[in-house]
């Protein structure tokens, strides 16, 4: 048997992901040394930009070992160690090693190459508290993940190097002791069930078991066996025992305690992580006689994680009481939160609040006499305020009447801020209805368990859950933090899980509260409720709002009457979301006002998801800012009027400009990520620019321009890696690459390994061309000329590239990357905006690859076997416009608008699901890089700038001119003042009046409407003239 070191804990998953920390079996293979960690020059450090880590050889508490100090000096990257270890590898197999740190929780991860380097397995132990104490470390394969590399998923077959990686979390400064690196074979993994043989007391015995006295049960598997936990069923009507104990042997005559718990549940989850043993003897001591049902031995997966534990749990309750991602299903959400505020909560489709990131949750139910009605047996609606305002309502809706309206909202600003929500219950039946509403607060996020980016959704730990009242109020403590402040209610209580989860003992004992008012849980999941009774006649409602501080430093002082008045709280929110969502307007056919209502929606999440000065793309996964986000979502609110958003998150993410003049690819709280993306240099100088255009801040732009120098020289230097003899010589298969910027990791496409991307070059030439536009602004001429001259040469080498990539391929299509001539069109729309690159770009690959974007797409729309994709393609949509499609950009947008999830909110998801109930990583939600892409393409319908003219109504569908309702828009800002303008279809002429524009150097043009004629177009443009506000273009016949 492993000796097993304790029960089972939240923080020992912190501390391993719950791997083995146990000496080894001995009646398995002996483990074989790889390498003592006690020599420093059998390893090579490697560390990112802004990161530093001196090895040393060191005695520690009484190891031989090898010292790590690290320092994350910018805040973000990585530092590791490398040795090549070539090693067959069997087919089952285990790594451990020994491990003592000091310092900030940081990800250790233990990481398996390929003979190439570019295949990587690896076991991420995210945020890591570090031991204090040596503490042995198993990495069993089936706990070893394929994380990247052209191996695609497949098993290591042969090992060539080992790593150990210490990659920022929170950062900061610490050391970490490793030693003793083995190796052991195992024997290949059994799929066969736990079917042990049983004895009561010594004596062979068979379920149920029943008993009034103290009573032993063994269990023998017959051989040494991973046992994951035991479940164990009480029998109906049974009570459960007052204690009881587990204990682990491989011998039945040596003992090791395990754990002992005081169940009171019908079902009693006993996790036993990491546990290997032939025994295992439960002593139960009963209050009075009980029935043991059922006992159920699981896996090793059971107690691989709490969201492991509570995925079995809810597979044996009734569907309801666990959030729906515990039955593998998705869980849909949106944000909630003040513009610019670090802290945002979730609503669910469902209406369960998630009070913080990877925080724990609010969940309403209703009790009926014995029944509780829960998410599973009800009906979900969802919506915003006035339709478009990111103030989100979820609605459960049961048979018999009763209707449930969870509205949340912020309140106040960072960092005293509120989530304020409302939980209305109403009797929408003929009939009276008497119960009780309960607020739960669970330990669970809103988030899934597989969002696993940065962080794993699902379960939030609550180590100590209290009750504490107040006139009229009462607030529920987590963990010393002020969770929730409510009414008064009927009755509150908290629970320890060992005690019971709240929601499973409601359920079991009519909707009675537990009578304890503080407890403290070493699991991390307890629980607690304010149960409200009601009694509603037909058409009455009971409101009970509460209010959620966001900042843990928050100690608010509330009174009743502050907290109950909801209502006002909720109209000033709601006038101070239209006020800031509000400064363009569009005015659509009404089977087209969604998109004037996603447009409202859209930005105001941006603003919820921005952190300071950081424009994020979310709220959870993506809660960082990367360049190319922010530049074009910058170009978004740029011309919706929010010039200072733009200012502040130019200003701070250029602040962290790397030495070398290098760009961040993205920054966070912990500061840049050194990870070389090449793109960044010229988005950021594509946003200075930009902004300057808007604004005509010529102070800001001097203080940006010295950055933008140095983005730039940083920029020759990447270049002049493509140009050295190797890549300059026509005749090197090399010469593909000459005069491009390196390869790297900026698509997503090329993580496993990374490509000349040419979106980085589209993005590098862009900005070559503004720091030619901005050292002209600057005075500069000399400057100007070089950067222009610059980019003309960069220009024509990546075009030349371009065709060679193609001829290589054999395609007809701008391709993704130079090396592999992918069709990635969604990349490729860059190329018409922000880039300028239209009428540069060789026409025939522009045109074949939006033909077959096209082409593809319908496919897809006609189809019903397609499985994902990704609304980045949002961005075609503007690149049709561009092209003169606008119904083309209609069709599509109106598909993609069938996949807002939940179409009430308004919003799309990083990654969409054909089947919504998918249990599959989707990104945040709302994800606002695709929301900006939406925005800057309905722009793009309106009023779009090119080759210095402003082209207006460039989207005018033929539904729009040949129709009936006029189509209009206002306050759109441009570099040349705001415009506004109106289609107006009439059956003789169709009418367009514009406002504003008249300062692009090449005037206002507007794309004849279909059926009209001007003798005036040229190349289908017509020119708004500059006396007169409108024109009117006669239609060649009436419309049909």
């Amino acid at each position: 048997m492993k000796a097993f070191a304790g029960s089972w804990s939240l923080r020992r998953r912190l501390l391993a992901v719950f791997l083995p920390l146990l000496v080894a079996c001995p009646a398995l293979a002996q483990p074989r040394v790889l390498d003592s960690l006690d020599d420093p020059a059998a390893w090579k450090v490697v560390t990112s930009d802004g990161v530093k880590l001196n090895v040393a050889a060191d005695e520690h508490l009484g190891r031989k070992s090898l010292r790590l100090d690290y320092e994350f000096v910018t805040g973000g990257g990585y530092c590791l160690i490398h040795r090549a270890l070539p090693l067959d590898m069997p087919a089952n197999y285990e790594f451990t090693f020994q491990l003592c740190g000091d310092g900030p929780t940081n990800n250790l991860e233990f990481k398996l190459l390929d003979d190439s380097g570019d295949s990587v397995w690896w076991i991420n132990r995210r945020a890591v508290e570090w031991p204090r104490a040596w503490t042995r470390m198993v990495n069993k394969k089936r706990a070893i993940e394929f994380a990247w590399g052209p191996a695609a998923g497949a098993p290591l077959a042969h090992l060539g190097a080992i790593e150990f990686a210490i990659a920022s979390n929170a950062g900061g400064k610490g050391s970490v002791w490793l030693s003793d690196l083995e190796f052991r074979e195992l024997p290949p993994p059994s799929d066969a069930p736990l079917a042990p043989t049983i004895n009561v007391d010594e004596k062979p015995a068979t379920l149920p078991i029943a008993s009034g006295a103290t009573t032993t049960i063994t269990l023998d598997y017959g051989r040494v066996a991973e046992v994951g936990g035991l479940m164990l069923d009480w029998g109906k009507g049974s009570t459960p025992p007052s204690s009881l104990s587990l204990e682990a042997s491989d011998d039945n005559a040596t003992w090791t305690p395990v754990l002992k718990r005081t169940p009171t549940q019908r079902t009693s989850a006993l996790p036993t992580p990491d546990l290997e043993t032939r025994y295992l003897r439960l002593t139960i001591k009963p209050a009075a006689p009980f029935l043991l049902a059922n006992v159920r031995s699981l896996g090793p997966d059971f107690s691989a994680s709490p969201n492991a534990m509570m995925a079995a749990l809810a597979k044996a309750s009734p569907q309801g009481l666990f959030p729906r991602y515990f039955n593998n299903v998705q869980n849909e959400w949106t944000v909630v939160g003040a513009p610019g505020d670090t802290v945002e909560a979730l609503l669910s489709v469902d209406g369960q609040l998630e009070l913080s990131r990877r925080g724990p949750s609010i969940e309403a139910l209703v009790q009926e006499g014995d029944h509780l009605h829960t998410w599973a047996d009800a009906t979900h609606t969802q919506s915003l305020a006035e339709g478009r305002l990111p103030i989100p309502s979820a609605v459960s809706r049961w048979e018999n009447g009763l209707q449930l309206t969870v509205t949340a909202f912020d309140q106040g600003t960072d960092p005293s801020s509120y989530i304020r929500a409302v939980y209305r219950l109403k009797n929408t039946g003929d009939s009276f209805r008497r119960g009780s509403m309960f607020l739960c607060l669970r330990p669970f996020q809103v988030n899934p368990p597989w969002q696993r980016l940065n962080f794993e959704g699902g379960v939030a730990p609550i180590h100590q859950l209290s009750v504490e009242g107040g006139v009229g109020m009462v607030t529920l403590s987590a963990d010393n933090r002020p969770r929730v402040i409510a009414a008064s209610p009927t009755r509150a209580g908290v629970t320890a899980f060992d005690a019971g989860d709240i929601v499973t003992l409601l359920s079991q004992n009519g909707g009675e509260a537990p009578g304890d008012q503080t407890i403290v849980d070493p699991q991390g999941l307890a629980s607690g409720v304010l149960r409200y009774d009601f009694a509603l006649a037909p058409g009455q409602e009971l409101a009970v709002p509460v209010c959620c501080p966001a900042h843990p430093e928050v100690r608010p002082n509330l009174n009743e009457t502050e907290l109950q008045t909801w209502e006002g709280q909720l109209s000033e929110a709601t006038r101070r979301w239209r006020t800031l969502t509000g400064k363009v307007t569009l005015r659509l056919p009404k089977d087209d006002q969604w998109i004037a209502d996603t447009f409202a929606a859209q930005l105001g999440y941006i603003m919820i998801n921005r952190d300071g000065p950081a424009i994020q793309p979310g709220s959870r996964s993506y809660k960082r800012s990367w360049a190319r986000d922010g530049s074009m979502t910058s170009a978004a609110l740029l011309a919706c009027g929010h010039p200072e958003i733009v200012r502040d998150w130019i200003n701070w993410f250029g602040s962290h400009q790397f030495d070398s003049g290098k760009i961040p690819c993205v920054v966070d709280s912990r500061g840049p990520d050194p990870v070389p993306e090449h793109d960044s240099h010229g988005e950021y100088i594509w946003a200075v620019a930009d902004y300057y255009r808007y604004t005509h801040d010529r102070g800001f732009l001097g203080q940006q321009w010295p950055r933008v120098r140095k983005a730039v020289e940083y920029i020759k230097t990447l270049r002049a890696e493509r140009m050295t003899p190797e890549f300059a010589d026509p005749a090197s298969p090399r010469h593909m690459f000459y005069g491009l910027v390196p390869e790297s990791i900026s698509h997503e496409g090329y993580s496993a390994k990374p490509m000349h991307s040419y979106w980085d070059d589209f993005f590098v030439l862009l900005g070559l061309k503004e720091a030619a536009y901005i050292a002209g602004e600057m005075h500069d001429d000399a400057l100007a000329k070089d950067y222009s001259e610059l980019a003309t040469d960069f220009r024509k080498t990546f075009y030349d590239s371009a065709r060679a990539s193609t001829k290589a391929h054999g395609i007809d299509y701008m391709p993704g990357c130079a090396d592999l001539g992918d069709f990635d069109s969604t990349s490729t729309t860059i190329a018409l905006w922000p880039c300028d690159e239209q009428d540069h770009m060789p026409q025939d690959l522009l045109h074949g690859t939006f033909e077959r974007a096209w082409t593809n797409f319908e496919e897809r729309a006609k189809s019903n076997t397609w499985d994902t994709y990704t609304p980045y393609e949002l961005r075609h949509v503007g690149a049709y416009i561009r092209l003169g499609w606008p119904d083309r950009a209609m069709q599509a947008l109106r598909w993609f608008h069938q996949y807002q999830r939940p179409q009430g909110w308004r919003q799309w998801a990083e990654v969409v699901y054909r089947d919504e109930t998918t249990p599959k990583f989707i990104g945040d939600m709302p994800h606002t890089w695709v929301g900006s892409d939406f925005l800057n393409s309905v722009l793009a319908m309106f009023v779009y700038e090119h080759d210095g003219a402003l082209v207006v109504f460039g989207g005018a569908t033929r539904g729009w001119t040949l129709g009936t309702e006029p189509v209009s828009f206002q306050n759109i800002i441009t570099p040349y003042g705001p415009v506004s303008g109106e289609l107006d279809p009439k059956p003789d002429a169709v009418t367009i009046r514009v406002l504003g524009g008249q300062g692009a150097p090449a005037g206002v043009l507007v794309p004849l409407p279909p059926g009209c004629s001007s003798p005036d177009a040229v190349n289908g443009m017509v020119r708004i003239p500059a006396g007169s506000p409108e024109v009117t273009l006669p239609r060649d016949h009436a419309p049909k």
